[in-house]
């Protein structure tokens, strides 16, 4: 929880007895930075936010592609070359779709539902599951609201809230859930931690759904990132490994109030968009990038850095919006393989952005 607000989240609690719940009615190659000279500025004291990072842009010695060992510094994108990457979230399924969350009908198996339609089981711990049918479906239902009579049904996988429904008519209406609104401190800090509250929030997502079904729009990106090797057991249980070393250094950085992120020295289109430094876990962002970057573009750059600084990756390759590939900021580009795609921080970044939008009507943009 950073110091300067509070974006915790709250967790859902189901009611204890649902009985008596209704009321009554009714990313340029020439210039870049030493891997040395590096002091990074806390952000997490209100008003106390400067400029700092590694010093004069000079040339640098980037590390063999084909090492595992953490490099000095790992430097990014220019700036002026975003990725492209798609914001995540909700916008991206149609108003009312709840295809994605449908429960097996055994769950109704010897229940009868109540005369608002909603079937109670009894758990062996004591506790109760709520479910109704909406159009001959099934849906695991929590989060009851006396206030207007409505649920919300849940993901089967991560049991996150993922819709509110209501009676309208005699008939189930299913609305979007609005996000929570979360209060951030203006300026570059703010960004900074909106950034990573997104991309904590992809990597979880992207891990939910790495072994669900894929529609044919992830499938084909997720084949253009990794090839073949995305499509095996135990390729995917290589990337399931680089995500939750990716998300516990997330975490990390939150659980610390974002103590190793600053602002790096220097704004200009062509400079590094962010720099990562792996031995320590510090990571900078260009001011530049910060200003114009699209909120999913700077959620999946945090999510980048935190592969170089948990998951060890390299910069084998840039990604363009199209998955194309181009080389990194020494001008070079490793052999396109299973385990160097693995091992590239972009790849990983944006394949967390592809996962996360698995779910009808989703494409690249």
């Amino acid at each position: 929880m950073y110091a300067t607000n509070d974006i915790s989240t709250t967790n859902y609690t189901r009611p204890a007895d649902y009985s008596d719940a209704y009321p009554s009615n009714g990313d340029t190659s020439s210039r870049q930075p030493k891997a040395n000279n590096f002091q990074a500025t806390p952000v997490n004291q209100p008003g106390d936010f400067r400029s700092v990072g590694p010093g004069p842009w000079a040339p640098f010695s980037y590390s063999s592609p084909k090492g595992m060992t953490p490099p000095g510094t790992f430097i990014e994108r220019p700036a002026d070359q975003p990725p492209g990457a798609p914001n995540t979230g909700i916008s991206f399924r149609s108003e009312g779709d709840l295809s994605d969350y449908r429960v097996n009908s055994n769950n109704l198996r010897g229940l009868q539902p109540d005369n608002h339609g909603i079937y109670v089981r009894n758990q062996s711990d004591r506790s109760k599951s709520y479910f109704t049918k909406i159009d001959g479906n099934t849906y695991q239902v929590g989060g009851f609201d006396r206030s207007d009579t409505s649920w919300r049904v849940l993901d089967p996988q991560s049991g996150k809230e993922v819709f509110k429904v209501q009676k309208e008519n005699g008939k189930w209406v299913a609305k979007d859930l609005a996000p929570p609104a979360k209060s951030y401190p203006p300026g570059p800090k703010g960004r900074m931690f909106k950034a990573l509250d997104g991309g904590i929030e992809n990597v979880r997502q992207a891990k939910t759904q790495l072994n669900r079904d894929w529609d044919s729009h992830t499938s084909s990106a997720m084949r253009s990132l990794f090839g073949g090797g995305a499509f095996t057991p135990s390729g995917k249980a290589r990337i399931q490994a680089g995500l939750d070393n990716t998300l516990r250094a997330m975490e990390t950085t939150k659980r610390q109030n974002g103590r190793n992120l600053s602002q790096c020295q220097g704004s200009w289109p062509g400079g590094p968009s962010a720099q990562a430094w792996p031995s320590t876990g510090e990571i900078c962002f260009s001011p530049y990038a910060l200003r114009s970057w699209r909120d999913g573009e700077l959620n999946e750059l945090a999510v980048h850095e935190h592969t170089h600084t948990g998951a060890y990756t390299n910069d084998n390759w840039y990604l363009k919006q199209d998955l194309s590939r181009y080389p990194n900021w020494s001008g070079y580009t490793a052999p396109f393989t299973f385990s160097n795609a693995l091992n590239n921080a972009d790849t990983m970044a944006r394949a967390t952005s592809v996962l996360a939008n698995n779910q009808p009507g989703w494409r690249m943009k």
